[in-house]
């Protein structure tokens, strides 16, 4: 049921507090505010903002407060006098809520209204809070409105006259004029005049917080108040002048609150924004008497609190770890210093607490030790033979911290016990994954500052882990030691490499296989993982291959929670080390046959292993030993998915068995690809004959067989799409199994329309196959033409399916573009125009996808260097530019127009007929430009447009001219 428009106040009233009532549905809600909102915004709206003030109900007259913000937000200029009267009646409804003595909520809303106008640009008070005080503090219930100069605003003695509630109403309003003028365009000429206005009041704010900050029931509101200025004089105050100095006065009172009883919070959550914002604010004597603090018995009392997870001791653990940062620089140059050892040594701590595992908060100490970290690294690469030998110092201990750190740091890296981690909800989880990351960084920088030391170090803890049979913390030092891989300096000889050497020839692996460690989470998938991580080692020291490979086909059959993780690692280091492997195959196709029976060989599983053998296959080109029976495995699958589909049996499970058998087959292909990284002899002019006997062999027909057989069993949309990616996988190969002559591909798509599944991935197919070969014999380009036509008009209309209509486009393109457009002079006018007409019909329809196919189609066409280009630039350039035209008019869209811009800049120079066809197109009389734009833009001014473009020749020029021009017949901006 609609809700009507309220008609009286009393039914304002009760607008409001239905929209504060529960229950109601988010659409009910969307309508009360809108009505709310209109209410707010009418011309009747300061009256409402007096009249709801005055209700004995609160959340009325929290509406009343907030329609005042509403109406002021909105109101773009006032007379001065109207903003000192708004003013006034502000202070006015102020002291009424103080004398009411209820909650917050509608004296904040009245505060943060206050603090907005007395930042609007027609008021000039300076010493704000200097009359703001004086006002609340005045006799009877009239506000002053800026009292002249002189005692009445000496500060000090304002702040005396003020009751508790006149002085927590003046920390809102000073707390709110600062957190507004810190958020204002410090490029406006008004900020700097707000600005010097705010600073005049620094006076005021030091005599109240004086009086406020040592005092328990104004804490919070006092800090809040502190931080908030310190704020604003970080942006608005500069050091030069004694502003800052004002506020420094307040330091050490508020520093002697950090452990007071009552208010550790308020003061430790202050000075832990202001060292993460503005250090600098702090003097030496501060940022001592802070350590001094932090040092003391109540500061180490925080390791032992955070056992317990009391609140005060981990916001302390936050300003320590601010303090650290603030002065890092410090704490690595200060070698003899005690209380800079006292620091890193709390620091230290907090990374040593049993049980406290909070990651979030743990990722801060680790970043903290991070920065240390880099810090010192720089000092190490500034230091030369001339620095005094202090400065040496200071980097050996700034190393010995960093090693310090990275111990700790992996220690708590691990794993609680499982039934805790049975507890952890996702955001647990992400939290520990973040965490991880931390601390990889803070490895990875431990190895710039102590080169040589962190990987031999973190393998040396496994071997401790495994003694003492520690499998959390050996899961730990694993998943360390694999996070450095990348940065392991395994160049023989060197202690990286003599240290990954151990570990891949110790017992680590072989325990592993032997000892139940099911309990500890994530140790089999860990180890597994960081054999996949060293693949450049094995590269280099191939006789711990068969130990490794042993280990990891081990894993795939005891532990299924590591089975897919082993089965990837053992794709990755037949990959990398497939030369050393091939007297292997044999052993690796015996070891898929075995597993392929078994329970834990899921598809992904058999993938990477048959992904691993043909790896290894590609090794011994061009003989490719191994290939007949890789297909005759995936022909084995095939048959399964026909007995099933047989009869429909089981049409479904049959379908599945056919996509996963077209898969392997895909991966096989893909596996056998060249690597990337194959050196190429430029002298090397012989050609085995073995490697043209794969080119239309027996392989390749066996091959598409195969991929027939799979269509014909289940033509569905993956196995479609998986098809051509059996095809594609050779389109980078001169030669080999899978490098199939053009015509295999080209019949393939022949023997698909637009009907079928996936025909988007058909067509998309087509471009790779022309960029590969360079000159495809006539009648096969011929067909393949022929086919694309068939298809546009089968479709008829770009917009019945906008992919394949782009695809369509981009073939087309590929197509007489192919060998410099030979197939030109061939093709009969009338299927020309086909081709053209739709293309045209693209670049018209509001699809973007077919458009800027059209576009990059056009844009080709006309720069290619054939003689037959000029001849249908003059018969199709008319109907081209009518397109263009329709589109800048409007038609298209902002993200259309580079595109189009790119075309413009071709078809501008391709034609000395091409200005007139502009010209003909923006007529008055034409049909490709909307109402609309003919009246924003006027004939004349559409042929100074014109003029404009094709001055600029096609160049730079003419993408601003076109966006401009777009804009102007949008109705959005003047053209010039």
């Amino acid at each position: 049921m609609a809700i009507p428009m309220p008609q009286s106040v009393h039914d304002v009233e009760q607008l409001i507090k239905l929209f504060y009532q529960p229950g109601h549905t988010p659409a009910q809600v969307a309508e009360i505010q809108e009505k709310l909102q209109t209410l707010q915004r009418s011309n009747d709206g300061w009256q409402l903002a007096d009249t709801l003030l005055r209700s004995d109900d609160q959340n009325v007259r929290f509406f009343g407060a907030l329609t005042y913000t509403v109406k002021i937000n909105q109101t773009t200029t006032f007379e001065r006098t109207d903003a000192d009267n708004l003013i006034d009646k502000l202070l006015e409804w102020i002291k009424r809520q103080i004398l009411l003595n209820e909650g917050p909520l509608v004296m904040k809303k009245l505060c943060s209204t206050l603090a907005v106008m007395f930042l609007r640009r027609e008021v000039t008070w300076t010493e704000i809070l200097g009359h703001l005080m004086h006002s609340l503090s005045s006799q009877g219930d009239d506000a002053v409105i800026e009292v002249g100069t002189g005692s009445d605003l000496n500060p000090m003695d304002n702040v005396s006259r003020m009751s508790p509630p006149q002085i927590e109403a003046t920390l809102e309003v000073s707390t709110c004029l600062s957190e507004e003028a810190s958020k204002l365009d410090r490029e406006s000429p008004h900020t700097s005049a707000c600005y010097d206005r705010l600073r005049k009041n620094l006076p005021h704010i030091r005599a109240l917080l004086l009086l406020t900050l040592p005092t328990p029931a104004f804490q919070e509101s006092a800090f809040r108040c502190f931080s908030s200025w310190v704020n604003f004089a970080r942006l608005g105050c500069e050091p030069s002048t004694g502003d800052l100095d004002i506020l420094r006065d307040l330091v050490q009172p508020a520093l002697q609150r950090i452990y007071s009883d009552t208010t550790t919070t308020p003061a430790v959550t202050a000075f832990t924004e202001i060292l993460d914002h503005f250090p600098a604010f702090l003097r030496p004597e501060h940022r001592y008497a802070l350590s001094e603090v932090l040092r003391s018995n109540d500061g180490r009392a925080i390791l032992v609190l955070l056992q317990e997870e009391d609140a005060d001791a981990i916001e302390l653990s936050s300003l320590l770890l601010s303090y650290g940062n603030a002065v890092v620089a410090d704490l690595v140059h200060d070698v003899d210093n005690e209380s800079t050892e006292e620091i890193l040594s709390l620091i230290h701590g907090l990374l040593k607490i049993p049980g406290f595992e909070d990651y979030d908060r743990l990722a801060p100490i680790v970043e903290f030790w991070n920065n240390f970290s880099e810090f010192a690294e720089n000092e190490t690469i500034s230091v030369s033979d001339a620095r005094e030998e202090r400065h040496l110092k200071s980097i050996v201990r700034a190393r010995s911290h960093v090693q310090q750190a990275c111990e700790e740091s992996v220690a708590k890296s691990v794993y609680p016990p499982p039934e805790k981690i049975d507890q952890w909800t996702d955001q647990n989880k992400q939290e520990h994954r973040n965490f991880r990351r931390e601390v990889t960084d803070l490895l990875e920088s431990s190895t710039i500052l102590v080169p040589q030391w962190t990987l031999p170090r973190l393998i040396e803890l496994t071997g401790s882990a495994v003694s003492r049979g520690d499998w959390a913390n050996l899961e730990a030092s694993l998943w360390a030691v694999a996070a450095l891989s990348h940065y392991a300096d395994l160049e023989p000889g060197k202690k990286d490499e003599q240290a990954v050497k151990a570990l891949m020839e110790s017992s680590v692996f072989s325990i592993l296989l032997k000892t139940d460690v099911s309990s500890t989470t994530g140790l089999q998938r860990t180890a597994v993982d960081l054999l996949g991580e060293y693949t450049h080692y094995f590269v280099v020291h191939p006789e711990d291959l068969p130990g490794v490979l042993h280990f990891l086909f081990s894993c795939l059959e005891s532990f299924a929670d590591a089975s897919r993780d082993a089965a990837h690692s053992i794709a990755k280091l037949c990959d990398a080390c497939r030369k050393h492997l091939t007297q292997s195959i044999d052993d690796l196709l015996e070891q898929y046959h075995r597993l392929a029976d078994l329970p834990i060989a899921e598809d992904n599983i058999q993938r990477y292993i048959l992904q691993a053998i043909a790896t290894v296959v590609q090794a011994t080109a061009p003989a490719y030993y191994g290939l007949q029976h890789l297909l005759g495995i995936v022909e084995g699958k095939i048959e399964v998915a026909r007995q099933l589909c047989d009869n429909n049996k089981d049409l479904e499970q049959g379908q599945n068995h056919a996509f996963f058998a077209l898969r392997c087959l895909y991966i096989i292909g893909s596996s056998l690809e060249v690597p990337a990284d194959t050196p190429i002899d430029l002298e090397e002019n012989t050609i085995d004959p073995q490697q043209d006997s794969w080119v239309g062999g027996p392989e390749q027909r066996r091959i598409c067989a195969d991929v027939a057989t799979v269509v014909r069993l289940a033509p569905s949309g993956d196995i479609i799409e998986e098809a051509c990616k059996v095809f594609r996988s050779g389109f980078s190969e001169h030669n080999g199994p899978f490098a199939f002559p053009p015509e295999y591909a080209i019949d393939f798509i022949l023997s698909t329309d637009i009907r079928t599944p996936r025909f988007e991935a058909v067509l998309h197919m087509c471009s790779p196959l022309l960029a590969g070969v360079k000159k495809l014999p006539y009648e096969r380009i011929a067909r393949l033409l022929q086919f694309v036509i068939e298809q546009m008009q089968a479709l008829g209309k770009p917009s019945e399916d906008p992919g394949i209509a782009q695809r369509l486009i981009e073939v087309s393109g590929r197509i007489l573009t192919h060998d410099e457009g030979a197939l030109l002079p061939e093709i009969p006018q009338e299927l020309m125009k086909l081709i053209f007409d739709f293309s045209i019909e693209c670049l018209r329809g509001p699809d973007p996808l077919p458009k800027h196919a059209a576009a990059s189609f056009w844009s080709a066409l006309l720069t290619l260097p054939h003689p037959a280009i000029p001849n249908l630039t003059a018969f199709f350039g008319p109907p081209l530019a009518a397109a263009l035209v329709q589109q800048v008019t409007g038609a298209a869209a902002r993200g259309d127009l580079i595109a189009l811009t790119e075309l413009i800049r071709k078809l501008v120079p391709a034609s000395a007929s091409a200005r007139a066809w502009f010209e003909a197109a923006l007529q008055d009389n034409g049909s490709d430009m909307e109402a609309d734009a003919k009246e924003r833009v006027g004939l004349a001014e559409r042929r100074r447009y014109v003029g404009q473009l094709f001055a600029g020749r096609g160049g730079k020029v003419t993408r601003r001219l076109v966006v401009e021009f777009w804009k102007k017949c949008r109705g959005l901006e003047r053209f010039t």
